[in-house]
């Protein structure tokens, strides 16, 4: 990604206390190992074999756990950019995608959206969607792998939504769309050959997840690609 594009979002960050440091995790429970991780963020580089706890991080960071969201990963938020309930919707939806578990995926994704999907031609139903978007970053990976833990970077803020708007209104001419938000995520990921990598493409660090709240109800529409690279 472009320097340029960098100190942009260390703009926006600043902006919302969102310079943090980054904290490690440890491997699923899937395996007894234990890997020291190192998280590049925007701060830097930053070892720490412990898990990461609400004391390790700034006060207006907070720490969404398993026992919260139900997946068995951590994720950093800052609460003024997304609620928890936002944030647990993109924590199921990602730990979905990358363990190809499409009932996790669809059990976030509004119901609209996946019937545009499967109408659309785009997939031929959940399951397929959630592993045509694992293997295109297993592409970038070069192996299988598993995200295990979550950063949210901030908000995209030059995103269109009438597209996403249609879907929704198609579905429900009387649903209320009170949130609409373009989350950039930093990925971090084990697989047989690394303890920790942040999950690249060829756009650059950031996984983008488009959320939306419909009547009430936080919902992930989809995660998308955004080029960054000018």
């Amino acid at each position: 990604m472009k320097k340029n594009f960098l100190m942009r979002l260390s703009a926006l960050a600043a902006a919302s206390a969102l310079l943090m440091a980054s904290v490690s995790c440890g491997k699923k429970d899937s395996s007894s190992d234990e890997h020291e991780h190192k998280h590049n963020n925007m701060v830097g580089d930053i070892d720490d074999n412990a898990n990461a706890s609400p004391e390790d991080l700034p006060a207006a960071v907070k720490l969404l756990t398993p026992t919260v969201s139900g997946v068995p990963i951590k994720m950093e938020y800052v609460e003024e950019n997304i609620s928890e309930q936002e944030a647990i919707a993109v924590a199921k939806y990602l730990y979905g995608m990358s363990n190809r578990d499409g009932e996790m995926v669809k059990s976030v994704m509004y119901d609209g959206m996946e019937n545009h999907i499967v109408s659309s031609g785009q997939a031929e139903n959940i399951q397929a969607f959630t592993e045509s978007a694992y293997d295109y970053y297993r592409d970038f990976v070069g192996e299988d792998y598993s995200f295990d833990y979550l950063i949210a970077g901030g908000l995209y803020t030059e995103m269109e939504y009438t597209y996403y708007d249609n879907i929704v209104l198609g579905a429900d001419r009387d649903a209320e769309i009170t949130g609409r938000k373009t989350v950039f995520m930093e990925t971090y990921y084990s697989s047989d050959s690394t303890s920790s990598g942040i999950m690249r493409n060829k756009s650059g660090d950031f996984v983008y997840v488009v959320v939306y709240t419909i009547n009430g109800q936080c919902y992930v529409m989809e995660n998308i690609i955004i080029d960054q690279s000018e």
